[in-house]
């Protein structure tokens, strides 16, 4: 009987291995310090999932019941905010995680017709570099960064119903992970 517990626990570690990383801690603060320029993680920032505050005790349990493709997006909301809300104990930032299914139908409306208007039909094809006065930003597309070539293109080609998930950051992200148009921000689209 033993045995066969040990076989049961391995078969269904190898499938959680096999079909997608769970979403743990360290991911969640690598993305909001890549995304977001000055933002804190640790003790003092509360995480947030579905609406329900994380204990720090119990976060990365409570965040291994999801993958990281279940991941919309990760908000964050710095002290000069997080300090004008009543909690217990002072923050230096919230962090909240939308899953998919987390983001209202209007809500993906209005910021799809916001990241639409940052992607302007090119005046003629090109292979040249990035030019980041251009003001486009990075686009990731179901977790692919899409080359910035082809933004226009793949942004257009994509259907509203079909999006069940967009975050527009506005400010710059980290140009080491995202490339030259990371001082334009970045947007991150998850669809069906």
């Amino acid at each position: 009987m033993r045995k066969i517990l040990h076989i049961m626990t391995l078969l269904i570690l190898w499938i959680n291995l096999s079909f997608g990383q769970s979403l743990d801690k360290k991911y969640i603060d690598s993305w909001v310090l890549n995304t977001v320029p000055n933002s804190m993680t640790g003790k003092n920032v509360l995480y947030i999932i579905e609406g329900i505050p994380l204990n720090n005790d119990s976060l990365n349990y409570e965040l291994s019941k999801f993958k990281r493709s279940d991941i919309i997006s990760i908000h964050y909301i710095g002290k000069a905010y997080a300090n004008s809300l009543t909690f217990c104990r002072p923050l230096e930032g919230i962090i909240i995680i939308i899953p998919k299914g987390g983001q209202s139908k209007r809500s993906i409306r209005e910021t799809f017709s916001q990241a639409k208007a940052m992607y302007p039909k090119p005046d003629l094809k090109t292979t040249a570099d990035i030019d980041p006065e251009k003001g486009e930003p990075v686009l990731i597309i179901d977790g692919v960064q899409i080359d910035h070539r082809k933004y226009f293109d793949r942004f257009n080609e994509i259907k509203l119903k079909k999006i069940i998930g967009i975050q527009y950051i506005d400010n710059p992200v980290n140009p080491e992970i995202f490339g030259a148009n990371s001082v334009n921000g970045l947007v991150k689209i998850t669809t069906k």
